[in-house]
């Protein structure tokens, strides 16, 4: 008995199954696709919202423009688990009405949003990538 017609759907099945399994992983971390490693900016304003998550932290803040509108920006961080790792952020550091200054790379498509480098928290804290901003005497 010839089974060979049940081995032609294999391969399809294969590389279907490969596809849906690895998209989503290769279009997950294009940090520099979206946001540009070669410019960096720093604007200052009030969080909205604060989303302690992973993939990503994310900080929702409106800033004023120089034309004196308000522009909604989103701000992207490392994962949760980096700052269990490192120390910087916990679910308690922002909250709405927090008055906050970011420094970071820019989206690369105008979009009012970028990756976090930097942060000065109300309270005069500075957090630089995941890390606390440490002042070390000279011995």
């Amino acid at each position: 008995m010839n089974f060979s017609y049940l081995y032609k759907p294999l391969p399809l099945f294969i590389t279907l199954t490969l596809g849906v399994i690895v998209n989503p992983a290769t279009g997950h971390h294009g940090f520099s696709n979206h946001f540009d490693p070669n410019q960096e900016t720093s604007i200052e304003g009030t969080v909205t919202q604060y989303e302690f998550r992973n993939p990503h932290v994310l900080i929702h803040i409106d800033v004023i423009n120089l034309q004196g509108n308000t522009e909604k920006w989103l701000i992207e961080s490392a994962a949760v688990t980096t700052f269990y790792r490192e120390g910087g952020l916990s679910q308690d550091s922002l909250k709405p009405g927090d008055f906050i200054i970011v420094r970071g790379h820019p989206s690369r498509h105008g979009a009012p949003e970028m990756r976090l480098n930097w942060i000065r928290f109300p309270n005069g804290d500075e957090m630089q990538r995941g890390s606390p901003v440490l002042e070390v005497p000279f011995l």
